[in-house]
């Protein structure tokens, strides 16, 4: 919807006509544009360069001949606000039991998701050598070894 005004204001008819100086000026002019609530966000710009991308890509697909790409605004990245080690043993210190221990610890250690750790089984404990690692179910079934080389005899008794 933007970028067929823009096309249009440019005298551009073929999709062979977008050149990365081109489309380079349309996520500028993105960037700078103001919408019923004030500027575009870097989000919102990023998110319709990327759908021109792919409008892209699909062309090329199709046989066109297609040497332009959007190039994606940089957008921030939040900072991570984490748990200290002093945090996170008195966490260990607070459990009841050993279970409860040790879920606190793999949580920490590992970075799992809370819902890829309730799906753990004694069989996702590997051993290769003196590795060793929990085999993870993540988003999408996706497997992944995750090691775990401090915990694993925790784990295993």
């Amino acid at each position: 919807m933007l970028l067929l005004p823009f096309c249009e204001e440019g005298g551009i008819q073929d999709v062979s006509g977008l050149d990365n100086r081109l489309l380079d000026r349309f996520t500028s002019r993105l960037l700078g544009r103001r919408g019923p609530r004030g500027p575009l966000s870097k989000h919102s710009v990023h998110a319709y360069a990327r759908a021109v991308n792919h409008f892209l890509a699909w062309a090329r697909r199709e046989g066109e001949s297609v040497e332009g790409r959007a190039q994606l605004p940089r957008l921030p990245r939040p900072v991570i606000d984490v748990l200290s080690r002093d945090e996170i043993q008195r966490l260990e210190d607070m459990a009841r039991s050993e279970r409860d221990k040790l879920i606190v610890r793999t949580l920490a250690d590992t970075g799992l998701r809370v819902g890829e750790l309730v799906k753990l089984r004694l069989t996702d404990l590997v051993s290769r050598g003196r590795q060793h690692y929990l085999r993870v179910r993540g988003k999408g079934s996706k497997e992944r070894l995750v090691p775990i080389p401090r915990l694993y005899e925790r784990l295993r008794r």
